[in-house]
This record gives C-alpha cells, sequence and structure tokens, in this order.
C-alpha cells in the first residue's frame, strides 16, 4: 500500500533537483549579503526579487508537470519511447557545456567576486541617477533563479518520466 504513494527513486530524483536549485538560489542570496553588507534596503529588494523568481520558476514547474500527468493519465503511453535517445544525447550534450563553462568560471573566482561587485556598485549608483536602465539589468536577480528553478523542475519531470 505505502508502494502506491511513494517511491524511492523519483524521492532521491526530487531530492536531488531541489538541492541543486537551494544551492543556486542560497549562493545568490549570500551573495547580495556579500556585496551589499550596508545597504540593507537595496538588499532586501534584490532579495525578493531572487524569492520571487524562485516561486514564480516553482510554480511553472509545477503546472507543466501537472500537464505531463494529465497528458500521460489522458493518454496512456509512452511519449518519450520513440525519441529516447535524442532526448538523451541533448540533455548530455547541454550538461557538457554548462559543466565545462562553470568549471573554467569557477577557476577565477576571486576575479569574478571583484568585477561583480564593481558591476553591482556601478549599476546602484546609475539606479539612483536614472533608474538600472535595461529591463534585463532590473530583473536579473529575478530572471536568473526563475531559470535555474525551472530547469531543475523541468529536469525532475524528464526524469520521472523516462
Amino acid at each position: 500500500m505505502g508502494s502506491d504513494y511513494f517511491s524511492i527513486p523519483i524521492f532521491f530524483i526530487i531530492f536531488r533537483e531541489t538541492t541543486e536549485a537551494a544551492v543556486i538560489v542560497s549562493v545568490l542570496l549570500s551573495f547580495l549579503s556579500q556585496v551589499l553588507p550596508e545597504d540593507h534596503a537595496m538588499r532586501k529588494r534584490l532579495a525578493r526579487q531572487v524569492w520571487g523568481g524562485m516561486v514564480l520558476g516553482l510554480f511553472i514547474s509545477l503546472a507543466i508537470g501537472a500537464a505531463f500527468i494529465v497528458v500521460w493519465n489522458k493518454y496512456a503511453t509512452n511519449l518519450w519511447s520513440t525519441s529516447e535517445g535524442i532526448w538523451v544525447g541533448c540533455f548530455s550534450f547541454v550538461a557538457v557545456v554548462m559543466i565545462t563553462v562553470m568549471g573554467l568560471a569557477m577557476l577565477r573566482t576571486t576575479q569574478i567576486q571583484e568585477k561583480w561587485k564593481k558591476k553591482l556598485s556601478r549599476a546602484m549608483d546609475e539606479e539612483t541617477e536614472r533608474g538600472l536602465g535595461s529591463s534585463t539589468r532590473r530583473y536579473a536577480l529575478f530572471v536568473l533563479p526563475l531559470i535555474t528553478v525551472l530547469r531543475e523542475g523541468l529536469e525532475a519531470i524528464v526524469f520521472i518520466g523516462g
């Protein structure tokens, strides 16, 4: 009876994906605390963007997961079986590219930290004068967790569906 409601492999897939998303969100929040230690109002505003992006990404992931469950139960077929090799190849290629780029970026973390401190302080100075400028810069800390949580949620859906 318990196996009808709980699956150990699915639990570990969900646990892994939520842990990855939580690490990214916590790194962003920690980054804000390190870069803006004195400016509590700006840090609070940017932290709200991070949390908002995370919540929206979670909501969209849950909606897409619900849509997959409805399609699966309505048609009762394995939609992935005919193109499983293509999906595996594409996700493997994307994972290799992302891991390579992140690995190379991690080699220069101290330089990157200083660079981002300068960029954020310059953007905040410009904001007091004329706003952050483009909407992509203004909402960058909203979009990054949104995309990250959405990506992790979609990975969980694909892995569970497979």
